[in-house]
């Protein structure tokens, strides 16, 4: 999946990068959750600024099992963070598009298999973390 994002990266000039200790195992449905995945290297990507970087991290230490997908674009604005999930709505800055659809389908296919995303703004740094935490026990809803 991170290699249909090269070209993406290549012609914004950022480097795509991922970590994984040990593959997380997860119910649910590959096209949607490839697709939220999809959502969220494509926002990181495409906030993070030319000779930027981009780190798809997987995390499963036997109880948490998550991928973090870490920019270092310009972050999110705390007074915009509760809203980000919201349709239509957009923080970007200018010259970014889009429509603020993205992470409303994203977070919807969360909640449909059970699992929780949230961002944040990295501490010390610039740029955002998106977390997404599967929780390998969820029965995915219809």
């Amino acid at each position: 999946m991170l290699a249909d994002f090269y070209p993406l990266a290549d012609a914004r000039n950022v480097q795509l990068a991922m970590t994984a200790e040990t593959p997380c195992r997860f119910l649910g449905d590959r096209d949607a959750i490839g697709k939220l995945i999809a959502i969220l290297l494509d926002n990181a990507i495409r906030y993070s600024g030319s000779g930027g970087a981009v780190e798809l991290r997987v995390v499963n230490d036997g109880k948490i099992c998550a991928l973090e997908i870490v920019d270092d674009g310009p972050g999110i604005p705390e007074d915009a963070m509760p809203f980000i999930y919201d349709r239509f709505f957009r923080a970007a800055p200018q010259g970014v598009e889009g429509t603020g659809l993205g992470l409303a389908i994203a977070r919807s296919t969360a909640d449909r298999h059970g699992f929780r995303l949230m961002h944040q703004n990295r501490s010390g740094a610039t740029g955002t973390v998106a977390h997404l935490r599967f929780d390998p026990t969820a029965v995915p809803t219809a």
